[in-house]
C-alpha cells in the first residue's frame, strides 16, 4: 500500500488544478488516482517537478533577490568546487537573510516612527553583532504584528517557522564554524543536510525577490523620476533603476535620495537600510560593491562601523557620524 508521506501536497495541487474526475457519478482527484494506481509513476512525476521548482527558485534567487542574498547563493553553486568554502557560502547565505531581515524591519519602524518598545524590539540589540539578538528583534516584532498592535509590511513576508529554520541553521553555523576544523568529507555531509533546508527558506522567503535595494544617482529631468543604482541578482556589473515617485513619496523618502545611502523600495515606499547596509569602491573609487554591517568598531576601530564586504573577504570600515541622523532616530524611538 502506498505510503501517504511520500505525497507533496504542492504537487497534488498542480496536478488536481485542471478539476476532478468523475467515475460512475463519483468525484476522485487526479493526484489521489495516480499515487494510487501507480506509485511509481507519482514519484517520477513528483521528482521531475520538484527539480523544476528548485530550477526556478535558483533563476529567481540569482536574478531577483538583494545582492547579499543572491551573490551569496550563486557563490555556493558555482564559486567552488571545494566544500568547505562552499558550505562557508551556504552559511553566508542564511545569516545574511538575518541581516537583510532585521535591517528591513527596524528601516520601517525609523520610516513609520514606531516606538521599539511597543513593536517588541529590544534597542540594545538592534546594533548588536549577534544573530540571535536580530532573531530575538525579529521574534518580538513578529508576535507584536500578529497580535495586531503594529502593522508592518516588512513583518509580513516571514513568520514563526521561518525564524525557527533560521534559528536553527543559526546554532548548525555555530557547531561547525567554532568547533574543530571539517574535512571535506564532513563539509560534504554538512552540505547534503543543509542545502535542502536553505532552498526550503529562500521559497518561503521569495517575495525578498520583490524588494529592489537601490543607491540614489540622481533625477532624470522631472524631480518626481529619480534614476537608482541598483543591488538586486548576483550579477556586480552596474545596473540602473529609474523610479518616478508621488509628491508625498518624495517628500517621506528624503532620507533615502542623498548618494551615501542604501535604500529599500517595496510596496511604493522607500526605506533608509542605513547604518546596517552600506557601500564600498573599489581602491580606484569605480565599481561599488554592497556591505553589510558587521558590528560598530572597538578598540582601535572605535568611532567606526565594521562591514563585510559582499564578494570580498574584506573589512569596510565607516565613520558612525556618517550615520548621525540614523543613530539619532533610533535613540529617540527608544522612548
Amino acid at each position: 500500500m502506498p505510503d501517504h508521506r511520500d505525497r507533496d501536497f504542492d504537487f497534488d495541487d498542480l496536478l488536481d488544478a485542471s478539476g476532478s474526475v468523475s467515475i460512475a457519478g463519483l468525484d476522485f482527484a487526479p493526484s489521489d488516482i495516480l499515487f494510487q494506481m501507480d506509485p511509481d509513476a507519482y514519484s517520477l512525476a513528483r521528482a521531475a517537478y520538484r527539480t523544476e521548482r528548485i530550477e526556478d527558485l535558483t533563476a529567481t534567487v540569482e536574478k531577483n533577490f538583494p545582492q547579499p542574498i543572491a551573490h551569496s547563493f550563486l557563490k555556493f553553486l558555482r564559486g567552488s568546487e571545494n566544500n568547505i568554502v562552499r558550505l562557508h557560502h551556504l552559511r553566508d547565505v542564511w545569516e545574511r537573510l538575518i541581516l537583510l531581515l532585521h535591517a528591513l524591519v527596524i528601516s520601517e519602524c525609523l520610516r513609520k516612527l514606531h516606538r521599539f518598545s511597543d513593536v517588541g524590539i529590544s534597542k540594545s540589540k538592534i546594533l548588536s553583532d549577534k544573530l540571535g539578538d536580530k532573531l530575538e528583534n525579529l521574534e518580538g516584532a513578529l508576535s507584536s504584528h500578529s497580535s495586531g498592535i503594529i502593522q508592518l509590511d516588512f513583518v509580513a513576508l516571514f513568520d514563526q517557522p521561518v525564524l525557527d529554520e533560521l534559528r536553527a541553521l543559526n546554532r548548525s553555523r555555530n557547531e561547525f564554524s567554532h568547533g574543530a576544523a571539517l574535512t571535506e568529507e564532513q563539509a560534504g555531509t554538512q552540505i547534503l543536510s543543509l542545502e535542502p533546508r536553505v532552498l526550503a527558506l529562500l521559497e518561503l522567503l521569495e517575495p525578498l525577490s520583490q524588494i529592489k535595494i537601490l543607491r540614489y544617482h540622481g533625477t532624470e529631468g522631472d524631480i518626481h523620476r529619480i534614476r537608482f543604482h541598483e543591488y538586486n541578482g548576483s550579477n556586480l556589473s552596474d545596473t540602473f533603476e529609474t523610479l518616478e515617485l508621488s509628491t508625498q513619496e518624495l517628500s517621506a523618502a528624503q532620507p533615502c535620495l542623498r548618494a551615501n545611502r542604501i535604500s529599500a523600495h517595496y510596496n511604493n515606499r522607500l526605506y533608509n537600510l542605513g547604518p546596517f547596509l552600506h557601500f564600498a569602491r573599489d581602491i580606484e573609487g569605480h565599481i561599488e560593491k554592497i556591505c553589510i554591517m558587521k558590528r560598530k568598531g572597538r578598540a582601535a576601530t572605535s568611532g567606526k562601523i565594521e562591514y563585510n564586504v559582499i564578494a570580498g573577504e574584506q573589512i569596510h570600515l565607516e565613520e558612525v557620524t556618517l550615520f548621525s541622523h540614523e543613530m539619532g532616530a533610533i535613540d529617540a524611538l527608544q522612548q
